[in-house]
């Protein structure tokens, strides 16, 4: 039929309808975690609890990039013990906080979580370390 699209559609668990399955499915099959490709730009947020002390991007293969992670500081300790959390990109609407990337699996949101905490920590030594350098020059 003229003008119509050849895209499939589908729906998930809850009923709701959407375009073209196969391509997503396709692209977490292919990519695994140890693949995604974590930019941390270092920043220097104000005193107190909720200071940002980085944002992250996510380069998932070069198929896409999710931006805005944050690392913010905490007064509760993580896991590793350090004083920081993370959170993903969101949005604000009627007075609440929407995160725009979710994972459906738990697990798989600490492992990230914690490849994100990891590459923080390496940009945080390697910065300090050329402060020092600056330093003694």
């Amino acid at each position: 039929m003229p003008g119509r699209s050849n895209r499939r559609w589908g729906s998930d668990v809850s009923g709701r309808r959407f375009k073209d399955t196969a391509p997503a499915f396709a692209l977490t099959n292919m990519i695994t975690l140890d693949e995604i490709k974590i930019i941390v730009k270092l920043t220097e947020g104000e005193l107190g609890q909720n200071a940002m002390k980085a944002m992250v991007t996510l380069d998932f293969g070069g198929y896409f990039k999710v931006k805005g992670f944050r690392v913010q500081s905490s007064r509760f300790k993580n896991e590793s013990g350090d004083s920081v959390w993370i959170t993903p990109p969101s949005y604000m609407s009627k007075g609440k906080y929407h995160p725009i990337f979710f994972s459906e699996s738990k697990d798989w949101w600490k492992k990230l979580e914690s490849k994100i905490l990891e590459a923080y920590q390496f940009a945080s030594m390697e910065s300090a370390i050329g402060e020092i350098k600056e330093e003694h020059i």
